[in-house]
């Protein structure tokens, strides 16, 4: 769930901070062309309204990483996030939000 999280904030920041100069946006905000994940999960990822979503609940089994084709060093990450309210949260993944 945490690596999610993560994930999905790297990709909302990416469309938003790819304007400023010697930025490169990794999302197009439209569709999962340069990511890919494994595939029985293809399913489980979309985009919805410009942001890339998962589906925890999915028919596929394991891990939910999705990446990108291309390989990204010596960078700087913004990132933007949000945590979508769910019936079910594990006590065990500890989540900080940003105002602490």
């Amino acid at each position: 769930m945490i690596r999610f999280l993560f994930l999905f904030a790297i990709v909302c920041i990416a469309t938003l901070r790819a304007e400023e100069a010697g930025f490169v946006s990794i999302f197009n905000g439209k569709d999962l062309s340069g990511w890919m994940t494994r595939e029985a999960m293809e399913g489980d990822w979309k985009v919805v309204d410009g942001v890339i979503d998962c589906d925890p609940q999915g028919e596929g089994k394991g891990d939910r990483n999705l990446w990108t084709l291309k390989e990204y060093g010596d960078f700087e990450l913004f990132i933007d996030w949000r945590i979508k309210e769910t019936p079910f949260t594990n006590p065990k993944a500890r989540v900080i939000l940003p105002d602490g």
